[in-house]
């Protein structure tokens, strides 16, 4: 069986009973099988895509567009994501500190819990103990 990279028209030599799905291009391409009836869509949406490319290339920037990293297409600097492909442009926001100041955070909330817990149900024992300690 022979697998396709749409995206660079390459072609790999696979097992015939292998699945092309496990495989990727060496340009990242996903690999379609030679018989497989999606292959000319395939080939048609990367034409289309290294179109755009190259047109967002020759596109002058604005100072409030970037260019996606993936399918250069034009989007706001304040996108999380491209709009056109759907890649993540910002970082979660989520750092080192972050994370140790929300892990501090629910290790105290825990702790507060228990200790909370501990008190109230102790209370009943108490009072339990004072009455049978005033009945004698």
């Amino acid at each position: 069986m022979i697998a396709i990279c749409p995206k660079c028209g390459k072609s790999y030599p696979i097992a015939w009973n292998d699945n092309p799905d496990n495989y990727a291009c060496e340009c990242g391409g996903k690999l379609y099988d030679s018989n497989d009836p999606n292959l000319a869509e395939a080939v048609r949406a990367a034409k289309q895509a290294a179109v755009h490319q190259a047109e967002a290339r020759n596109r002058p920037q604005s100072a409030s567009l970037a260019s996606c990293p993936d399918c250069s297409g034009q989007v706001s600097k304040r996108a999380a994501t491209c709009p056109h492909c759907g890649a993540p442009l910002q970082d979660t926001g989520i750092t080192v500190s972050a994370l140790k100041i929300s892990t501090y955070n629910a290790i105290s909330l825990v702790l507060t819990f228990m200790l909370a817990s501990f008190i109230v149900g102790c209370i009943p024992f108490v009072l339990i103990f004072l009455i049978y300690l005033t009945a004698k």
